[in-house]
C-alpha cells in the first residue's frame, strides 16, 4: 500500500505537495550534477557557460524565468507563425521555433536527427545543457552562440549597474588577482564605503566563474555551510547536518574551480566574547580550499584581523598558516571621496540636474555612512516621484519628510551616555592601628580590625 496518499477526509498535510515537479524547476539545476559535467570541459569559456546557466536556474522563477529572459533578449530567435498552448499568455505571440543543431556523443554510424524545440521544451534543454554528459557545448550551435552572447550581455549590465568609485577599482583589481592566480586574497575596509556592493557586482560580471555569499547571521558552522551550499545549488535542508554538508560543499568548490567570495568574514571567527578554541572555519579554508587551488576572497571590516589577533591569545592557535596563503591584502579607503559620492548619486540619479546633485551630495556627507544614506534618500524619492522623472522638490520633500527625522532621532538614541560624576566627598576609609592616614600601604580585608568588637588589639603600644 502507498504511503503517499492519504485517504479522503484525513487533515491536510502541507508537505504533500513538496515533491511536486512545479516545485523541483524552482529548486534549480542541481550543483553536483553540474559539476560532474563541468569537470569534464576542458574549455574554460564552455565552463564558464555552463555555471552560469546553473546560477541563473538557482534565482526565483528558476529555470523557466532564465528561458524567458534569454527569449526577450534575442527575439530573432523568434521565427513566429505558431502558438504552443502551453505558452504562457504574455509569450503566447512569440514562441520560439528554431533549427538548435545541437552536437551529440552518438556511437558510430548511429545518426543523430536534427530536430526543432518549441518554447515550452526550452528550459529541460537547458538543463540538459548543463548535466547531460552527451551533449557538447558547441559553439557553432546557434543556441549555444546565443547564450554566450546573452552571458556577454549580462556581465555589461552588471557592471554599467556600479558607480565608478576608487573603492570598486580596488575590489575589481584584488579579485581580478585571486581569480588569475587562483589564491585567496583579503579585502578589508570600514562599513559603508560600498566593498560589498562591489564585490556582489564584481561575482555577477563573472557569474560563470564565482560565487558570492554573505555570512551576515551566521553564527555557527552548520549555518555557514547552510549559506554556501545554497550560493552552490548543493541540497543543504535542515535535516542535513554540518558534516554532510561540508563534504558536498568541498567536492563542488574543489571540481567545478569556481571562486568563493565571501562577504563578512570576521564571523568565520565566531561572535562569543570568549574565544575557547581554534578557529575551525579559517583552518577549513587553509586547508580544503587553498591547498586544492581554490581561489578565495574574503571581504570584511576591520573585525576581522581584531578576531583573528583574539583567536591566537586566547588559545594556541597560531596565524600564520592562514597569513602566509594570502596573495593580496587590501586596505581600502576609510571613507568615500567626494568625487565617489558623487559619482554614486549621479548613478542612482541619473535624471537629475547638477543642483539636485549637489543637494543629495551636502546632506550625506552629514552622515557617517554618506552612500547608504543616499540609497535610503533615492528609495524615498522614488516613492515620491511615483514612476516619473524625480525632480529637485522631491529630493527637498524627501530629506524633510524621512530623511532628517530619521537621522535627528537616530542621533538622539545612539548617543553616547555620559557617565555620572563621582561626588567631591572622599570616601570614608577604615582606620589600621600602627598606620599613618595617608599611608601607601594597600587595605586588605584581612588587614581591617573593628575596634568596637577588638578593644584590645587596638591599644596602642606604651
Amino acid at each position: 500500500m502507498s504511503t503517499r496518499r492519504a485517504p479522503a477526509g484525513e487533515p491536510i498535510s502541507f508537505e504533500k505537495y513538496m515533491s511536486s515537479p512545479a516545485y523541483a524547476e524552482l529548486r534549480g539545476v542541481d550543483g553536483i550534477a553540474a559539476t560532474a559535467k563541468g569537470s569534464m570541459l576542458a574549455d574554460e569559456r564552455q565552463r564558464s557557460l555552463l555555471f552560469f546557466i546553473q546560477a541563473m536556474s538557482l534565482r526565483p522563477g528558476g529555470i523557466s524565468k532564465f528561458a524567458t529572459d534569454f527569449v526577450s533578449a534575442f527575439p530573432e530567435l523568434d521565427k513566429g507563425g505558431q502558438i504552443y498552448p502551453d505558452l504562457p499568455d504574455s509569450l503566447a505571440r512569440s514562441p520560439l521555433i528554431d533549427e538548435w543543431n545541437l552536437d551529440f556523443e552518438a556511437p558510430m554510424n548511429w545518426e543523430v536527427p536534427t530536430r526543432k524545440f518549441c518554447m515550452g521544451e526550452l528550459p529541460q534543454l537547458l538543463t540538459e545543457l548543463c548535466i547531460n554528459p552527451e551533449i557538447v557545448l558547441s559553439a557553432g550551435a546557434r543556441v549555444v552562440k546565443s547564450l554566450f552572447d546573452y552571458q556577454q550581455k549580462f556581465s555589461e549590465c552588471a557592471s554599467a549597474a556600479l558607480a565608478d568609485t576608487e573603492v570598486a577599482r580596488q575590489v575589481f583589481k584584488i579579485l581580478d588577482r585571486a581569480l588569475q592566480y587562483r589564491k585567496m586574497v583579503v579585502l578589508e575596509g570600514e562599513p559603508g564605503i560600498g566593498k560589498s556592493e562591489a564585490a556582489k557586482t564584481w561575482c555577477e560580471m563573472h557569474l560563470g566563474q564565482a560565487r558570492f555569499v554573505t555570512l551576515v547571521g551566521c553564527v555557527n558552522k552548520t549555518s555557514i555551510f547552510r549559506t554556501i551550499g545554497r550560493a552552490l545549488g548543493i541540497s543543504s535542508g535542515y535535516m542535513r547536518g554540518a558534516t554532510e554538508m561540508q563534504a558536498r560543499v568541498e567536492d563542488v568548490l574543489q571540481r567545478s574551480r569556481l571562486c568563493l567570495v565571501v562577504d563578512e568574514a570576521h564571523f568565520l571567527f565566531g561572535q562569543g566574547e570568549r574565544i575557547y578554541s581554534r578557529p575551525e572555519m579559517i583552518d577549513w579554508i587553509d586547508t580544503a580550499l587553498c591547498n586544492q587551488g581554490v581561489p578565495v576572497a574574503l571581504v570584511a571590516t576591520p573585525q576581522l584581523t581584531r578576531r583573528l589577533h583574539q583567536a591566537e591569545k586566547q588559545t594556541v592557535w597560531q596565524s600564520t598558516q592562514f597569513r602566509r596563503r594570502i596573495k593580496d591584502f587590501a586596505r581600502l579607503p576609510l571613507k568615500p571621496s567626494d568625487v565617489d559620492i558623487e559619482a554614486v548619486t549621479r548613478k542612482l540619479l541619473p535624471e537629475c540636474d547638477r543642483t539636485s546633485v549637489k543637494l543629495v551630495v551636502g546632506h550625506s556627507k552629514l552622515s557617517p555612512w554618506p552612500l547608504s544614506w543616499i540609497a535610503n534618500l533615492v528609495e524615498d524619492v522614488r516613492g515620491l516621484a511615483n514612476g516619473r522623472p524625480v525632480k529637485f522638490g522631491d529630493i527637498e520633500e524627501a530629506i524633510k519628510q524621512f530623511r532628517t527625522p530619521s537621522d535627528v532621532a537616530q542621533a538622539t538614541a545612539f548617543e553616547t551616555p555620559v557617565p555620572a560624576q563621582r561626588s567631591k566627598q572622599a570616601p570614608s576609609r577604615a582606620v589600621v592601628p600602627g598606620v599613618a592616614r595617608g599611608s601607601a600601604l594597600p587595605l586588605h580585608p584581612s588587614r581591617i580590625i573593628d575596634a568596637d568588637h577588638f578593644p584590645d588589639a587596638c591599644k596602642m603600644p606604651q
